[in-house]
């Protein structure tokens, strides 16, 4: 069985923010563990350009040429990076097994319920708890490129479309309801906002986010700030580290000595 890893992005400018930040991570590590990288500059169903997001054409990718000759793929949005110690999620798969995680959304447990009212176009019956992340998963040819094609085209729905959600519902319902699946833990599509929205936006906060997970989501944006911070992690430069996690420590400092200070004048008049 031959696997690859596929991405698929388009336009002129998104092509180049790839190239530029996240392409040489998916690089290494497809070098890393052996397996292609397949990168897909165009829409696989050209007559859906400028009518249907890109990200609807994920569910084409075992349509496309640069694919026939693999069996299982796994999909990786671009705005995806992936870090040196990444572990290879082909160990956790097997041929006939989906591979997914869940919609990472601790912090933001109020979108629960708007991710789960995105299923209302889905049949009703076995619908999961919650909704997987589609910026990463695993299929393979023969159990799931016809699931693909059908939500493909059986969810051409203005609501869909045009929300947030675009494919994810409906690729999340008929994936978990075709059996037998792998739920892979977050470290697989670890969303940035969602982590920094819980834990903090502090640069120590984003070095530890970084060192314990291995495929970063930076869905909802990028952010220059933190794509930076990355490339500083990973290139040891440990000066500037130390220097912003001083910065921070200062910061706080005086902060709590200004609210302190107008806590004491308030107290005195």
């Amino acid at each position: 069985m031959k696997s690859a890893i596929v991405v698929l992005v388009v336009g002129e400018k998104y092509i180049q923010e790839y190239n530029l930040t996240f392409r040489a991570s998916h690089e290494r590590f497809s070098k890393k563990i052996n397996i292609p990288l397949v990168v897909i500059q165009r829409y696989i169903d050209a007559s859906a350009e400028g009518l249907r997001h890109p990200a609807w054409q994920k569910l084409l990718i075992f349509e496309a040429i640069e694919t026939k000759d693999y069996d299982i793929l796994c999909w990786i949005d671009a705005d995806i990076y992936i870090t040196p110690h990444a572990k290879n999620p082909f160990d956790y798969s097997k041929d006939d097994h989906w591979v997914m995680v869940k919609n990472d959304l601790r912090g933001m447990e109020y979108y629960l319920e708007g991710d789960l009212k995105k299923l209302q176009f889905c049949p009703e019956v076995n619908r999961p708890g919650y909704l997987y992340n589609t910026g990463f998963f695993i299929v393979s040819r023969k159990q799931h490129s016809v699931i693909l094609k059908q939500v493909y085209e059986n969810y051409n729905l203005q609501y869909f479309n045009f929300s947030n959600s675009f494919e994810q519902a409906p690729l999340s319902y008929h994936l978990f309801n075709k059996q037998p699946g792998k739920e892979l833990g977050f470290q697989f599509n670890a969303q940035v906002l969602s982590h920094l929205t819980r834990k903090g936006y502090s640069f120590w906060n984003f070095y530890k986010f970084y060192k314990k997970n291995y495929f970063i989501h930076f869905v909802g944006g990028t952010g220059d700030f933190w794509l930076e911070k990355v490339l500083m992690i990973e290139n040891v430069q440990l000066n500037k580290i130390v220097e912003h996690l001083v910065f921070e420590i200062k910061t706080s400092v005086v902060n709590f000595i200004k609210k302190s200070n107008n806590y004491i004048k308030r107290r005195l008049v």
